[in-house]
């Protein structure tokens, strides 16, 4: 189960400090009617699935690290994060209870109460994905560029400004669903998500969520 060292580490990196509702509140009022839009339009959407591309940008490697995967989501608590390439791996959240499942086969069922670390990518992958932009925005400070960007920067009295710098997040202007995330990191490295082919509020199969193999 080494890869999934490797897995948890990398969603945490990315996922436990991304959250487009993670703004600060502020007197711009352009900014606070774009979050209540966001807002609204997370409201409307009960599932999601995507298809993402990741590319990892390192500055001690001439071309970045890339991953390919797709994203399924049922809210409000059942959530499959699967990469498809160069290593296949699942991580499934469903409920109170998880599934890790690794490119040689082996799964291992976990619950949130028993293993804090993926208590903790949970906690955060709803942050981001649940789309409760009003509970998180007193967190961190926020700009909005151009029509639907926004860019989340980080209070210096905060531990994950001692590693990000900011992350930008870019949404459909249509649907307002994230269509990139930007994760800048203090050294320079980032990391570039792209997401694309989602379909809302489609029906789901269970399967998705309760096995690491899915019948063709």
């Amino acid at each position: 189960m080494k890869f999934f060292i490797a897995l948890t580490t990398l969603l945490i990196s990315i996922l436990f400090f991304v959250a487009p509702g993670a703004a600060a509140v502020t007197q711009d009022h352009e900014l606070d009617v774009f979050l209540q839009q966001l807002q609204a339009a997370s409201e409307k959407t009960s599932s999601y699935t995507t298809q993402f591309s990741q590319e990892k940008h390192l500055a001690m490697l001439a071309r970045p690290v890339l991953f390919s995967g797709q994203l399924s989501l049922v809210r409000p608590d059942k959530l499959r994060w699967q990469f498809l390439n160069p290593i296949p791996s699942t991580l499934i959240f469903n409920g109170d209870k998880g599934i890790r499942c690794d490119a040689e086969g082996e799964s291992a069922s976990f619950t949130l109460a028993s293993d804090p670390v993926m208590k903790i990518v949970s906690e955060q992958l709803w942050s981001w994905l649940g789309g409760d932009y009003q509970k998180l925005a007193a967190q961190y400070q926020l700009d909005k560029e151009d029509k639907a960007t926004l860019v989340v920067s980080f209070k210096s009295e905060q531990p994950i400004a001692d590693f990000l710098s900011r992350v930008r997040i870019r949404f459909d202007e249509e649907n307002l669903q994230p269509i990139m995330i930007e994760i800048d990191e203090k050294g320079g490295d980032f990391t570039r998500i792209i997401f694309t082919e989602s379909r809302l509020n489609e029906t789901l199969a269970d399967t998705l969520f309760n096995k690491c193999e899915l019948d063709d």
